[in-house]
Parts: C-alpha cells; sequence; structure tokens
C-alpha cells in the first residue's frame, strides 16, 4: 500500500477501470425487468458487451427467482458475421468456457456458478453467454428482449430442446428470442 495515498495499486488500478468504462462485471443488461418460469431444455444466448480491456472471465451469475432442476452457463464464441438477427440465426457457435450443470439453488437470489476453466477475453472478440435449465417450474430474472434491444443494442436467440445435461459444445438453427436471462459474467 502506498501509504502517501492510503490505497494499494490493486484499489488505484480498480478505481481507474471503473472510471474509463471497465466494470467488475459484464451485464446483458443493466437490470431484470421482471421473473418468470422458463422453457425446460431451452438455451437463451446472448451478445455480451464487448470489453473495454482483456480481462478474464470465471464466473457467472443468474437470478433464480425459484429454484427448480438444473442450471448451466456457457461462454459462446462465432466465428461467422455476426451483425443483425437473420445472421445470428444461421451462425455456429462454440463453447469457449462453460460451468457444467449445477442445481438451481435459493429464491430471490443471484447464485453464481464457476466457469470450469476461466476465459481469457480479448480486445475485439464477440462474445455471447448462452444459459440452460432442464426444469419447467425454474424461474430466473429476464428481460424483454424489445426493452433489451432499446438500451444495449444485443441480439436475442434461443434454441429449444438443446439442453441435455448442460451446454453443448455448438450450437446452430437458433432462432429470436421475446425474453432473455438476466445473466451477469466477471
Amino acid at each position: 500500500m502506498d501509504p502517501r495515498r492510503g490505497q494499494s495499486s490493486a484499489q488505484v488500478q480498480t478505481l481507474i477501470d471503473a472510471a474509463v468504462g471497465n466494470p467488475a462485471f459484464l451485464d446483458v443488461w443493466p437490470q431484470r425487468s421482471g421473473a418468470a418460469v422458463i422453457a425446460a431444455n431451452t438455451i437463451s444466448l446472448s451478445r455480451l458487451p464487448r470489453t473495454p480491456k482483456a480481462r478474464s472471465l470465471s464466473w457467472a451469475d443468474v437470478f433464480v427467482a425459484t429454484a427448480a432442476g438444473n442450471i448451466a452457463v456457457a461462454l459462446m464464441t462465432t466465428t461467422d458475421s455476426v451483425s443483425t438477427d437473420a445472421q445470428a440465426i444461421a451462425a455456429t457457435f462454440t463453447r469457449v468456457a462453460h460451468t457444467g450443470e449445477i442445481a438451481a439453488a435459493g429464491a430471490g437470489v443471484h447464485q453464481r456458478l464457476t466457469f470450469i476453466t476461466p476465459y481469457d477475453y480479448a480486445l475485439g472478440t464477440d462474445l455471447w453467454i448462452a444459459f440452460g435449465g432442464n426444469n419447467a417450474s425454474l424461474s430466473i430474472g429476464r428481460h424483454s428482449i424489445l426493452t433489451g434491444l432499446s438500451t444495449a443494442g444485443a441480439l436475442g436467440l434461443a434454441k429449444a430442446s438443446a439442453y441435455s445435461l448442460g451446454i453443448p459444445a455448438t450450437l446452430t438453427a437458433l432462432a429470436a428470442t421475446a425474453y432473455l436471462p438476466y445473466l451477469r459474467t466477471g
């Protein structure tokens, strides 16, 4: 710790990062707009904001309103050009980090899931976050994609009947979706 300033260099770097737009975590949306049950075995996929600084991502949070069954989160990339819904629907997404399948826990809480191997998120990378669960009684925080698009400029995708013991290594043939789960990662 630098005695002249009263803060360690790590604390100073955290303050600098926050001031220049490098938050401690990345949100799909800045706030959740409600909670609802999910379609069992459906995977939701949404683009994360680009990072202003390279960083390692080691966890994801999901807001669990009512716990039931198992959940999983994965980070995914694509080499396809994805700037419109039509391009995203046709893209192939590859899993680069995942949590594995974990029992949903708690009620009205953020559940933190740890990636099996952290992912080094480099500048210029388009990164997507996927969420899935296997129980139709699971209720999670979510957003209307129309509200999200007006504030975040993100695309939302889903694939029914794709969740089987977690998020698969690749996802293709997705569809546009009206709602996305509230997720954050850091």
